[in-house]
């Protein structure tokens, strides 16, 4: 996250406890398809409640790691 220029705000709010870590206690073939879409939905509402903006492109750079 930080060698993408993900923001420091976005990665901790990424690094809280039931998000970024699901992806550890889900089936390995869930994580492309319902995992990422999970984590994504946790990480923009979470952004939203927190009245921060979320960086759509620098997080799509993140998530084709895992596709």
């Amino acid at each position: 996250m930080k060698a993408l220029g993900i923001p420091e705000v976005e990665t901790r709010i990424a690094m809280t406890k039931g998000c970024m870590d699901m992806l550890t206690v889900i089936a390995h073939e869930k994580i492309e398809g319902p995992g990422i879409c999970y984590v994504q939905a946790k990480i923009r509402s979470m952004c939203v409640d927190e009245n921060i903006a979320y960086t759509g492109l620098l997080w799509d750079l993140f998530w084709s790691y895992f596709r």
